[in-house]
């Protein structure tokens, strides 16, 4: 079973967030977060997991 990436960056730079989505990250974060939005992705996150 493949774990969903979650990248997480201070850097607010669209283009690596582009990047990393399309190498594969399931999500990507920007310091600071919010926990919500954290708590939002992870839930997606293991949905997908467990739907494959």
């Amino acid at each position: 079973m493949n774990a969903p990436v979650l990248m997480m960056s201070g850097d607010r730079d669209s283009r690596k967030e582009a990047a990393a989505l399309i190498e594969g990250a399931f999500g990507y974060l920007h310091k600071p977060f919010d926990l919500r939005e954290l708590d939002r992705l992870v839930a997606r996150a293991i949905a997908s997991a467990f739907r494959c």
